[in-house]
C-alpha cells in the first residue's frame, strides 16, 4: 500500500513538474499565432488605385485574442506610396481564421515616378513593407512585426531584341536585318527615350539610301510613342551598316496602360513597329524594318508573407 502511495505521490510530483512550465509558457509566452498578409491590387479610377491588404490570424486557443491596432507603410523603389493606421479593438476568434482587409490607395499621379525608378533600377521593382499588428491582453501590449521586401525584374525590351537575320526588302533590293538592339535611355516622369540600332547587311553591288525611320511603340495597344525622325544613311554594297535612333514615349500615357496592365492580371504585351524610307536606284520606296511583340508579367504585388508568434495568454 505504501508503495502505490509512493508512486502516485512520484507520479503527481512529475506531472506537475510537466505542467507548472508548460502552463506558465502558455500563460507567460503563448502559443503560436499565424499571420499573414497578402496585398493585391484593387479598383483603379482616373486619380487612384486601390491597394488591398488582407491579413488573416489564425487562433489555435480557445481563447479569444484582441487586436488594437494595425499600421502599414508601403514603398516601391524607396517612394512611400501609401501609409495606413487602423486603431480599433478586433476579435481574434478562438479556434478559428481571422481575416481583415484594409484598404489604402496610390496616386496615379506617381505612375510616371514608379515607372521612371523602374526603367533607372535596371528594370526592377521592389516592394518594401512596414508593419506592425499590436495585440492587447488583460496586463500587456504584445507587437508582431509583419514587414517584407519583394522584387519583380522584367526586362520588357528583352522582348523586342532580334538576335536572328531577317530579311527585309525596300523596292527591288533585298536587305538583311541582322541584329536589332534596344536599350532604355534616359527616363523622366514626363517621357521615356529608348535607344534603337539595327544592324543591316546589303548584299547588292550597289548602295541602299536610308532617308527617315518611322516608328510606333504599343504596350497593351496603348499608343506609347510613335514619330519620324529623317536621318541620311547610307548602307554601303556588300557591308553591315547600323542605323541609330532614338524612339521616345509619352509618360501621360502611362495612366491608360496601368488601367490595362492590371485589368490583365498584371502582364503587359508590348510591340515596336520600324519602316524606313529609302532610295534605291533614284527610286523611293517605303520598307518595313521589323514588326515584334511580346508579353511578360509584371507582378508588382500579390505575394503572401506568413509569421509565427507566440502571444501571452495574460
Amino acid at each position: 500500500m505504501k508503495k502505490l502511495k509512493t508512486t502516485a505521490v512520484k507520479f503527481l510530483a512529475i506531472a506537475l513538474l510537466v505542467m507548472v512550465p508548460v502552463g506558465l509558457f502558455y500563460v507567460l509566452v503563448g502559443p503560436e499565432f499565424e499571420i499573414s498578409i497578402t496585398q493585391i491590387w484593387g479598383r483603379v479610377i482616373r486619380d487612384t488605385t486601390e491597394i488591398r491588404t488582407i491579413i488573416a490570424f489564425n487562433n489555435p486557443t480557445l481563447l479569444a485574442r484582441w487586436l488594437k491596432k494595425i499600421e502599414l507603410e508601403i514603398y516601391i523603389n524607396d517612394l512611400k506610396i501609401t501609409s495606413e493606421v487602423n486603431e480599433t479593438n478586433i476579435e481574434v476568434k478562438p479556434l478559428a481564421e481571422t481575416k481583415i482587409q484594409l484598404t489604402s490607395f496610390l496616386d496615379n499621379a506617381r505612375i510616371p515616378d514608379l515607372w521612371a525608378t523602374y526603367l533607372n533600377g535596371d528594370n526592377l521593382f521592389r516592394v518594401e513593407v512596414d508593419g506592425n499588428v499590436t495585440f492587447r491582453s488583460t496586463t500587456r501590449e504584445t507587437v508582431c512585426p509583419i514587414g517584407y521586401k519583394t522584387s519583380a525584374h522584367t526586362d520588357l525590351l528583352d522582348l523586342l531584341r532580334v538576335t536572328e537575320p531577317r530579311e527585309i526588302r525596300a523596292g527591288t533590293a533585298a536587305l538583311t536585318l541582322e541584329t536589332l538592339v534596344l536599350d532604355w535611355s534616359k527616363a523622366t516622369a514626363a517621357q521615356t527615350e529608348m535607344n534603337t540600332e539595327a544592324l543591316i547587311y546589303n548584299p547588292n553591288s550597289y548602295p541602299v539610301t536610308v532617308t527617315a525611320i518611322n516608328y510606333t511603340v504599343e504596350m497593351n495597344s496603348i499608343k506609347m510613342g510613335g514619330d519620324t525622325i529623317y536621318v541620311s544613311k547610307v548602307l554601303e554594297p556588300q557591308r553591315n551598316t547600323t542605323v541609330s535612333f532614338t524612339a521616345t514615349l509619352n509618360n501621360t500615357m502611362l495612366h491608360p496602360w496601368w488601367v490595362t496592365h492590371l485589368g490583365n492580371d498584371q502582364i503587359t504585351t508590348i510591340s515596336l513597329k520600324v519602316q524606313a524610307e529609302a532610295e534605291v536606284l533614284g527610286i523611293e520606296y517605303s520598307s518595313s524594318i521589323i514588326e515584334t511583340a511580346g508579353s511578360a508579367s509584371i507582378r508588382i504585388l500579390g505575394s503572401t508573407m506568413t509569421y509565427g508568434y507566440y502571444l501571452p495568454l495574460l
